[in-house]
């Protein structure tokens, strides 16, 4: 066994089963990684990738270049499957503190539809139409829930329309034919308008827009949602680790992108058959800045917070890279502006919101963070009285939620 790299951890718990090595180093996580192509070779960004041993899952999302990144990872035997397509990989076996290259080749169909997005305010509704009636549709919600329903079930919105409700955010697929769409849900109402293309030309439709989004200081900035807006055509990518994003298969055509939850938007022409590179750069963060308190509490791991306004696009970004796109207002529970996650990972959770960047440390307890402008946290009043039972200070803090004067203002904090 040592011959074959065995450590002596590994040779004597080979031999003496059920024992613990006193002053023995602790296993190293291990890496896998990789980048997802299509058929052609090339780099597929936003494609959901699921890795599974015996004793856990987890999800992530390949980046705009195509790259992926499960870490932390321990030794097991993994399968890795990309979720919306046919490729996978079993027996992926990872040893202690090995970083293991994994790529994937997934065959994508040929573009022939498009997919316009309109936004109204209203119930939190995805509803569409199509050219005709009688196509089935798989709706899959951010959670993995699969909704069926058929082109002209609903036609009050088309010939072919159709309708689910969609309270979750995050992302929803729309799966129909041959073709995948995804559509980014804050629990607003959203139209699509879904048009049947002729087919790609003699030439087909090459032109590929990619870029790099960094900050004044020219630091790449990862994990931000960019939209690319034209006629009939509406995606989403978010930028990779390095900070670049990439939209494929364009058409040519004049197309807005915009960074989400910035006033960044910048306008470019395509021709529809090579490659155009636009770098984005975020405006430098507005006077008086942003502070930040956390308060830790017992309960679920979950991170809640609040701003002092509602409709703010939230990026958190998780230790393991996994980006979750909340809009602030979504939790009103916490306050005008406040929103939720789920946050299981150990490590640091990253909180990205109108140019601004924070970090948490999170251990699987329950954070709760409150975000201010133009005024220190350190200026904030705070109410302190002399020992009193929970139960009494959680009705002191039910009597405040209940004053829309003072409703969102107040946490509870326990000191020992």
């Amino acid at each position: 066994m040592a011959q074959q790299g065995s450590d002596y951890v590994a040779i004597l718990t080979h031999y003496y089963t059920g024992v613990t090595i006193s002053g023995a180093p602790a296993p190293q996580p291990g890496t896998i990684r990789g980048t997802i192509f299509d058929q052609a070779n090339r780099a597929v960004a936003n494609v959901r990738l699921r890795l599974s041993s015996p004793s856990s899952t987890l999800e992530t999302t390949s980046g705009s270049d195509g790259t992926y990144s499960f870490a932390n990872l321990p030794a097991a035997t993994y399968s890795l499957q990309a979720t919306d397509f046919a490729a996978r990989r079993d027996g992926l076996a990872l040893a202690a503190g090995q970083v293991l290259v994994v790529n994937l080749t997934i065959q994508v169909p040929t573009p022939t539809w498009t997919m316009q997005i309109e936004r109204k305010t209203g119930l939190p509704l995805i509803d569409g139409s199509m050219p005709r009636a009688g196509i089935a549709v798989s709706i899959i919600s951010p959670s993995g829930q699969v909704m069926q329903v058929t082109s002209g079930s609903k036609p009050e919105y088309g010939a072919g329309g159709f309708e689910v409700y969609a309270p979750e955010t995050g992302t929803y697929t729309i799966k129909f034919l041959d073709q995948t769409f995804s559509v980014p849900m804050s629990g607003q109402y959203t139209h699509l308008t879904f048009t049947e293309a002729a087919g790609p030309g003699p030439m087909g439709q090459q032109g590929i827009i990619s870029g790099t989004l960094r900050d004044q200081a020219g630091t790449p900035q990862p994990g931000q949602q960019i939209n690319l807006a034209g006629i009939q055509i509406s995606r989403t990518a978010t930028t990779g680790a390095d900070g670049t994003f990439r939209f494929a298969n364009l058409p040519a055509g004049t197309f807005t992108l915009s960074v989400g939850g910035t006033s960044v938007t910048q306008t470019v022409q395509s021709d529809g058959l090579t490659l155009l590179t636009v770098n984005l750069t975020l405006p430098a963060p507005p006077s008086g800045g942003w502070s930040m308190q956390i308060t830790r509490g017992s309960g679920l791991p979950l991170l809640d917070g609040s701003l002092p306004l509602a409709n703010v696009p939230i990026t958190i970004i998780s230790p393991s890279g996994f980006p979750t796109q909340v809009t602030s207002g979504s939790k009103p529970e916490y306050g005008v502006g406040g929103f939720e996650v789920y946050a299981t990972e150990t490590g640091t959770y990253t909180i990205k919101f109108l140019d601004q960047t924070f970090s948490v440390p999170m251990a699987g307890q329950y954070t709760h963070v409150t975000f201010t402008h133009g005024v220190p946290v350190e200026t904030q009043a705070r109410l302190i009285s002399p020992f009193m039972p929970m139960s009494q200070a959680d009705a002191w803090l039910t009597f405040f939620e209940s004053d829309p004067q003072t409703k969102g203002l107040f946490t509870l904090e326990e000191q020992k």
